[in-house]
């Protein structure tokens, strides 16, 4: 139990939920407290936080890919190249090897740097974290929690910070929602879910000073897993929350508001075909408009944003047509879900994107991984409006968690995740870096020691 948290009966989300209706695609569902998943899609026992944290954020969606076949809409592959000495350079680097630690999510802090949070080994703890402007560390704080709990997606407040996240204990895993002040102190605490499997990918924040989870759900789907998105107060009571299903299993990998305060939620579904499912909703998570989007060998969507036309752009995992290599994937769509383009960038091995970011000309800049016969090294790729490919650059060898990305100034790019140490590689440390166009510094593009 977490210092700060919240025991009344309401703070549990089988007590805040309202509202009951129609089963389906944003809907409201029925009061699910004795609704029991008899069939669970996954395995809820626990040996160590990496290994649920591999299994989750990587293998479960990677592997399933590979073994799926999805309907064709070809995209263009851009044609594989070494850049040279092109691309940004590195400013600076930093590590955080101390208790085993994942880094799985940074944001900008409102007073200036770097908000960091993730896992830690085989600890129930969890690892929040401020750095200054250069990746120095301020303070970080363990936060203690029953079960296994990882720190999935941060959004930064005014006086402090919202960390969403999922536990796992012996009963099922499930959401949970922490406020802390400016330097991780908890103020209160929230969990929501059920009997079953249910996660959190992402919380942003709505404009009512409210949050935002989204996230999967076994214990409240129609049937398997649906995405899931839950609403709450400014002190993380349930005001609405809305199942999304669409096949038997259907996975939530981000979310992002949208300018018009609705928002645009990426996934997986997983039935005979591997799909990647855009669904648009209101304010209210009422569907406005849903995609889906296929390619021989199946395709997976990671993460979306939304640009400057009201379009979205998706960054995700394509397998290639024989199945047995994966490429990094953009889709950009316009503002009533249209296709614009979508380009895959391969490698001469698996290459994924898992992360994506609108760069200050209008551009893409893209995270992911590519995976060599020794290790698996962090890759930015950098494109023109147009998905069309500028400069790519492995920037981190033996990666072990997905990366993430920021752009705090234009032409500068933070990327945080975590890479395999020791000698047998079976811990993880935190990675903090900047890149930026100047001429300072050593030039990336090599894979580290």
């Amino acid at each position: 139990m977490a210092s700060g948290r919240t025991d009344s009966a309401d703070s549990n989300a089988g007590s805040d939920r309202e509202g009951s209706g129609a089963r389906g695609i944003g809907r409201d569902h029925q009061s699910p407290v004795d609704r029991k998943r008899q069939n669970r899609f996954v395995e809820s026992g626990r040996s160590s936080i990496g290994r649920w944290i591999a299994t989750r954020f990587q293998d479960s969606v990677i592997k399933t890919v590979g073994s799926l076949v999805a309907f064709s809409r070809l995209a263009p592959t851009v044609d594989p190249h070494r850049d040279g000495d092109s691309g940004p350079v590195r400013d600076w680097e930093r590590s955080f090897d101390d208790d085993n630690i994942a880094i799985c999510d940074i944001a900008a802090d409102t007073e200036g740097g770097y908000i960091l949070a993730g896992g830690i080994g085989d600890s129930p703890d969890f690892w929040i974290a401020k750095t200054d402007q250069n990746g120095s560390l301020e303070w970080s704080s363990r936060m203690h929690h029953e079960g296994v709990c990882v720190v999935r997606s941060i959004q930064p407040v005014e006086d402090g910070h919202v960390f969403a996240g999922t536990s796992s204990t012996t009963d099922g895993d499930d959401i949970v929602l922490t406020r802390t002040g400016q330097r991780g102190t908890v103020q209160w605490e929230r969990t929501f879910g059920g009997d079953a499997f249910d996660c959190c990918q992402k919380v942003v924040q709505s404009n009512d000073g409210g949050y935002v989870i989204g996230g999967s759900t076994q214990s409240y789907a129609t049937a398997g897993q649906d995405m899931w998105l839950l609403k709450t107060t400014g002190d993380g009571r349930v005001e609405w929350e809305r199942t999304y299903d669409r096949s038997y299993t259907d996975m939530l990998e981000d979310i992002v508001r949208t300018r018009d305060d609705g928002y645009a939620l990426v996934g997986t579904t997983l039935d005979e075909d591997t799909d990647c499912w855009i669904v648009m909703t209101d304010s209210d998570g009422t569907v406005d408009w849903e995609e889906s989007m296929s390619r021989n060998g199946g395709v997976v969507g990671r993460s979306v944003i939304q640009k400057d036309d009201g379009g979205i752009v998706i960054a995700g995992v394509s397998n290639n047509t024989g199945g047995q290599q994966k490429e990094g994937w953009l889709a950009s769509l316009d503002a009533e879900g249209g296709m614009e383009w979508q380009r895959t960038y391969d490698d001469p091995n698996d290459m994924l994107a898992v992360d994506i970011i609108q760069t200050s000309d209008d551009g893409l800049l893209s995270a992911g991984t590519v995976r060599s016969s020794k290790q698996k090294n962090i890759l930015l790729v950098k494109t023109d409006s147009e998905g069309n490919r500028e400069w790519a650059k492995k920037v981190a060898g033996r990666s072990s968690i997905p990366p993430s990305l920021l752009n705090p100034s234009p032409g500068t790019y933070v990327v945080g995740g975590s890479w395999e140490s020791g000698r047998a590689k079976r811990e993880t440390a935190g990675w903090l870096a900047q890149y930026s166009p100047s001429t300072k510094g050593p030039a990336i593009g090599r894979e580290l020691d």
